[in-house]
């Protein structure tokens, strides 16, 4: 296996371990023991929906059929992030973006929504609430689109 696979590997078992561990802590309310910048706050919310809230409904309907296309795209992903690993080619990115899905989605499975609760804000303005999970997605993504046109 090449260095970069074995890298791949280890970013996103340490990720998935990372956010796991964070969403238990604030389940936890561990966070709220500490003294925070006025821009930091920890606020305990369960998404139903996509990124930053998107499609959030208590529908059950709703849910599922976000769930069902959240899974479908990991699917592919999966799929993608193998056939580029087969081809040699570097996986950061895709195994930013999948530990990130999956831990999200385990969150899905045994809650029945992801655990959100990083919030920032500063004055007037607030950032929807999310995890380590929707970080390491956000930039896996951006990784991606620069790899991509990186390559043509």
């Amino acid at each position: 296996m090449k260095w970069h696979a074995v890298l791949a590997w280890c970013a996103g078992i340490a990720i998935f371990c990372a956010d796991r561990i964070s969403k238990w802590a604030a389940t936890q309310h561990f966070f709220d023991r500490f003294g925070w910048p006025p821009y930091l706050q920890f606020e305990l919310v369960y998404n139903r929906g996509v990124s930053w809230g998107l499609l959030h409904s208590h529908e059950t309907w709703v849910f599922s059929a976000v769930t069902l296309v959240i899974a479908g795209v990991l699917v592919w992903l999966m799929r993608y992030t193998y056939e580029r690993l087969m081809t040699g080619k570097p996986i950061i990115a895709e195994a930013c973006v999948l530990a990130g899905a999956l831990s999200n989605m385990c969150d899905r499975i045994m809650y029945g929504g992801v655990i959100d609760f990083i919030a920032l804000s500063y004055g007037a303005w607030h950032f929807p609430v999310f995890n380590a999970a929707d970080v390491a997605i956000s930039l896996g993504v951006c990784a991606l689109f620069i790899q991509h046109y990186s390559e043509e």
